[in-house]
């Protein structure tokens, strides 16, 4: 009698378990079920710019809503019976509950209850993020964008007079992507404003370091040039004229720079960015000596400047220089050049 009692005690705990489990894959059924309907909704409505930003948490929304997995930590532990894993990946994707899943005992039927559980806490958590994309998080990364570009902004109007001295142009167009960038930004398109920031600030940088060197090119060659002219002055040479870049509308063009020893004619200076150059035509008087030019250099040291002389035939092409009140100059001429 007592082992009969007890069997008929264990199928009414094993019917009453079975109910329990059934009830509850049901009602996780359901919740899950309003989880796909909002992920799916949020995803529709997350502009394309703004997916492309958060890539890891769009794709592990449309892997939960199409895949109906569990992460592979979970899989492992909640649902061991391979045999299993059909069920749930069918309830999971949103399918009916099958007819034949009711004649699972118990434990079977548990184990798809853990399995449901974990997936609806892996819905919920995806729901989360894509609300938190939508609200939060893009507006954060619109803000990073805008700072960035606020950034760049500043350096380039706070370098502009070096900048459009050397590459003129370069500010405004500079400027006219950046308004392009903050466009897309309010538009929604993060991804593709975040690819032409990083690309306008590489440029941007590139353009302020060429500007920079060139500029300080041209500071010190201005001091070589002022510190030539005080020497000549002191060997008690004069200026003729101005000196002048040879194309006012370019820095970067050579600087002429003409001097008249009044002994032996003019000599005609070429400051480059790179080094000078000087010529010093023959006439009838004679010309300018080589200890001449080496005082020149010996008194450029002081200014810290160090030059070196070396002889070179003038080519005829080169235009002919004539000091004050001398005649046409011969064809024949020694040209110098000075090396820094």
């Amino acid at each position: 009698m007592s082992g009969t009692k007890y069997s008929d005690i264990q199928l009414e705990q094993e019917r009453k378990a079975r109910y329990e489990a059934m009830g509850r894959i049901e009602r996780l059924w359901a919740e899950i079920g309003k989880y796909r309907a909002k992920i799916e909704d949020l995803l529709d409505g997350i502009p394309m710019g703004v997916a492309g930003a958060f890539p890891a948490d769009i794709e592990h929304a449309r892997d939960w809503l199409i895949k109906g997995h569990l992460s592979p930590n979970a899989s492992q532990s909640v649902l061991p019976s391979h045999d299993l894993l059909p069920v749930f990946a069918w309830l999971a994707r949103g399918n009916p509950i099958p007819t034949f899943v009711r004649k699972r005992d118990s434990t079977e039927l548990n184990l798809i209850v853990n399995a449901l559980q974990a997936h609806r806490d892996a819905g919920q958590a995806c729901l989360h993020s894509l609300i938190e994309i939508k609200e939060v998080r893009r507006d954060a990364r619109a803000r990073e964008l805008l700072t960035g570009i606020e950034q760049i902004e500043i350096e380039i109007r706070g370098n502009a007079a070096t900048l459009n001295r050397w590459f003129p142009g370069t500010q405004d167009e500079l400027l006219h992507h950046l308004e392009s960038c903050r466009s897309q930004i309010e538009h929604g398109a993060l991804v593709e404003s975040a690819r032409q920031l990083e690309s306008l600030a590489t440029t941007s940088q590139q353009r302020h370091d060429q500007a920079r060197a060139l500029q300080q090119q041209a500071e010190q060659r201005w001091y070589v040039f002022q510190s030539l002219r005080e020497v000549c002055h002191e060997m008690g040479w004069g200026d003729v004229g101005k000196p002048a870049l040879e194309d006012r509308n370019d820095p970067g063009s050579v600087l002429i720079y003409k001097t008249d020893t009044y002994a032996s004619g003019i000599i005609t200076f070429r400051l480059s960015l790179e080094g000078i150059q000087l010529l010093s035509p023959i006439s009838s008087g004679g010309a300018v000596c080589h200890r001449e030019f080496a005082d020149v250099s010996e008194r450029l040291k002081k200014f810290g400047v160090t030059t070196k002389f070396k002889s070179r035939q003038v080519p005829e092409d080169l235009p002919e220089d004539r000091a004050r009140g001398e005649m046409d100059l011969p064809d024949e001429g020694l040209g110098q050049e000075m090396a820094r």
